[in-house]
This record gives C-alpha cells, sequence and structure tokens, in this order.
C-alpha cells in the first residue's frame, strides 16, 4: 500500500496525512429549533430520559416485591441512621421565599423624653 497524499478522501471515511489515518471531519447536520428554542434533538424539560425511567420502575417493582412501605417501615425502625441518610437526601438543599408583611411600629417617648 503507497502513501497517499495529504487531504485524500478514503472510503472508510478518514484522511490520509502523509501515510497516516486521522477521522475524516464529520459533516454539518441541520439543526432546527426545537422545544424552548433550544437548537438540536432536545426531549421536552422535565422529562426523563429512557434509562433512568426503566431503572426507576424496576426499583419501584422491586420496592413492591419486598414488601411496599411496610417492610420499609420496619427496616428504618431497625436502621435509623441510614433511614434519615436516605431521608436527608430528599430534602431541599436550599428555600427560597419572599415574605411580605407590614409591620407597625408604635414609638412611645421614654418617661426621660416627657
Amino acid at each position: 500500500m503507497g502513501k497517499h497524499s495529504a487531504k485524500t478522501k478514503v472510503k472508510s471515511k478518514t484522511v490520509a496525512l502523509e501515510g497516516e489515518l486521522i477521522p475524516a471531519p464529520r459533516p454539518k447536520q441541520q439543526i432546527t429549533p426545537g422545544i424552548g428554542g433550544k437548537f438540536g434533538h432536545h426531549r421536552p424539560k422535565g422529562t426523563p430520559n429512557k434509562i433512568t425511567r426503566e431503572v426507576k420502575d424496576v426499583i419501584a417493582k422491586c420496592f413492591t416485591d419486598i414488601g411496599g412501605a411496610e417492610a420499609f417501615a420496619r427496616w428504618a425502625r431497625r436502621e435509623q441512621t441510614e433511614f434519615y441518610k436516605i431521608y436527608a437526601k430528599l430534602l431541599p438543599i436550599s428555600l427560597q421565599a419572599n415574605v411580605t408583611k407590614t409591620i407597625n411600629v408604635i414609638v412611645s417617648p421614654t418617661d426621660e423624653q416627657l
């Protein structure tokens, strides 16, 4: 097999540069705006990917098969530290709130000021 000249396309989608084969650049795909005006191929916001959904379904089935909430409660009573580790992960990391309240402040003069 002889040497290839620079930038010669080969059928295996590689480019030969002075005898070395390197991957050829991928052709540009047409990308159109998707959901929310983003470009590319996106699933709707909040939709879990297929693997995540399947894993959650399997875990839910296992949970039911081993006794469901009753069995989980028995385990939680025996293993409170482990239960609270799991529970703590479910709590929000931070809480944001806007509090609006009118406060009436009544200022009374002291005896010295009278």
